[in-house]
């Protein structure tokens, strides 16, 4: 009786620290774990990998910038054709642009 009941405590003892220190019981080891949220799969990024991604936004945002501003060039030229002036001249190109 004594053996079986030191078998049984440390079966309970083990079982207790393997769940107190984070160890699952039934864990498959075939494939690894996949990232369950985009800010995991962004942190096991490598440095070389987030630089081509700060990069290529980097790059968007200023390709964004060059059409806006050329949209806005070609519409106030347009608003000059059309002898807009002043606050006239602002509110066409707004208009404008964001159409």
């Amino acid at each position: 009786m004594p053996r079986l009941a030191h078998v049984l405590i440390a079966a309970v003892l083990a079982v207790g620290l393997a769940f107190g220190f984070g160890a699952t019981l039934a864990q498959s080891q075939t494939e690894p774990p996949a990232a369950t949220s985009p800010v995991k799969a962004k942190k096991a990024l490598t440095e070389e990998e987030k630089a081509e991604r700060k990069a290529a936004k980097q790059k968007a945002r200023q390709e964004k910038a060059a059409a806006k501003k050329a949209k806005a060039e070609q519409c106030r030229a347009e608003g000059k054709q059309n002898a807009l002036k002043g606050k006239d001249l602002r509110g066409f190109v707004k208009k404008c642009v964001a159409s």
